[in-house]
């Protein structure tokens, strides 16, 4: 047996694993990226991943190796598109509210949030996602820490530090 059918899953382990895993994984990925389709392929990627290099993984921490692939397909993701256009739930709220402003008030939040995107995509990934699974997604930080697997402390830094760094971007106090 050679090193590369080694680490192949068969077909029946994949199909477990998804079946197990397939839901958060796709929350996850919907929070991260924002986009449900933009999601669904991440998973499709991460999913084939696994068949192809997943028996290379304890089957212990296989949920966490999950996580960790799901979240490098969605940082390969960002980078192949610029960053550009993140967070498509903002404008929904962004929609939501616009009911009762003026014109002119609208023009202006609009003209905010794309801002606040800019500068956002100007941040490290890794406080991008800290900002993207809080804001969008709407995790607590221990849920955060759990998935991006680091301790609770260093999400709740990383969440300090990119509201700071935004502030100072956007001239604002938070």
């Amino acid at each position: 047996m050679n090193q590369r059918e080694s680490t192949r899953l068969s077909a029946d382990q994949a199909a477990q694993l998804y079946a197990q895993h397939a839901a958060s994984l796709l929350r996850f990925l919907t929070g991260l990226t924002g986009s449900a389709d933009d999601a669904q392929d991440c998973l499709q990627a991460t999913f084939a991943i696994l068949q192809e290099k997943g028996g290379a993984s304890a089957a212990g921490t296989r949920r966490a190796w999950l996580f960790r692939v799901a979240h490098n397909e969605a940082m390969q993701l960002f980078r192949r598109r610029k960053l550009a256009g993140p967070m498509e739930s903002a404008e929904e709220l962004q929609h939501a509210s616009a009911g009762h402003d003026s014109p002119v008030d609208r023009l202006l939040r609009q003209e905010r949030l794309q801002q606040v995107r800019r500068e956002l995509a100007q941040l490290p990934e890794e406080l991008q996602v800290i900002v993207r699974l809080r804001i969008v997604e709407g995790l607590r930080f221990r849920e955060i820490a759990d998935q991006l697997q680091i301790p609770l402390g260093t999400a709740l830094g990383r969440m300090q530090t990119a509201l700071r760094k935004l502030s100072q971007q956007l001239g604002e106090d938070l």
